[in-house]
């Protein structure tokens, strides 16, 4: 909240410079110019203070190694949150995916904000769009509490967790922090989330269509040994196509 008792002072030096005394600064909106804009400055930081930058501070610790705790980059990437019951545009977003966190910088910069998940109903990074689960509320049958990439959102559907350990490396006589990725991936069939893995796991749930879907694999050239997720994705996608009412 520094930064608003900042932005107050300021507005009111501003004020009280051009008429001394006054009992409604909006007043003077009219009469002295800039005040306009050092209030809108004001109500602006004010309202993002109250809806979105309301969370713990949030440090980013530096790896030795080159690798970050983050999904896709460690730079600051323009996406949109739906937090609190309000939508935010062109936010600077991290997602760090060790402590499944989404974090949010000050657009004056003063800082970095770790937002409270269970108000986070989904964000948007470019190609990407997550969406919070809340595995007790009964809504989402096979789901863990968390944020889940929305890859297909068809009849069948198809999430990924994406996550990363952090881990030490001493083996050259000093310390590498390695941030390994893996990724999970959860195929909605007969009213639940499922995990899979394989393709003899995904086959096992359209199984009503494992003949034409083996055949579209080898057609597209879709191999889970060198990209697991096109695969599924594949699979999923075309599933629905041959079972199209």
């Amino acid at each position: 909240m520094k930064v608003f008792s900042v932005l107050f002072y300021l507005l009111l030096c501003l004020v009280t410079s051009v008429l001394g005394q006054v009992t409604n600064p909006r007043d003077l909106a009219s009469i002295a110019p800039g005040v306009q804009a050092a209030l809108s400055l004001y109500d602006s930081a004010t309202v993002e203070s109250q809806h979105l930058y309301n969370g713990p501070q949030y440090y980013i610790y530096d790896s030795p190694a080159d690798d970050h705790q983050f999904y896709l980059s460690e730079n600051w990437t323009m996406g949109s949150v739906f937090y609190d019951g309000q939508l935010f545009r062109d936010v600077p977003i991290l997602y760090d995916i060790v402590k499944d966190q989404l974090v949010v910088r000050y657009k004056q910069s003063f800082g970095n904000v770790a937002l409270q998940s269970p108000k986070v109903r989904y964000f948007t990074i470019p190609e990407h769009t997550f969406l919070r689960v809340e595995a007790d509320t009964g809504r989402v049958e096979g789901l863990r509490t968390g944020f889940y990439d929305q890859l297909y959102d068809g009849k069948t559907k198809l999430v990924a967790r994406r996550t990363k350990e952090r881990q030490q490396d001493l083996s050259e006589r000093r310390v590498i922090i390695r941030f390994p990725e893996k990724n999970l991936f959860y195929l909605y069939q007969a009213g639940t989330y499922h995990p899979v893995h394989t393709k003899k796991s995904v086959l096992g749930y359209l199984e009503d269509q494992k003949r034409p879907l083996k055949k579209y694999l080898r057609e597209q050239k879709l191999s889970f040994r060198e990209n697991r997720e096109a695969a599924i994705l594949g699979l999923a996608t075309y599933y629905d196509e041959l079972t199209k009412p």
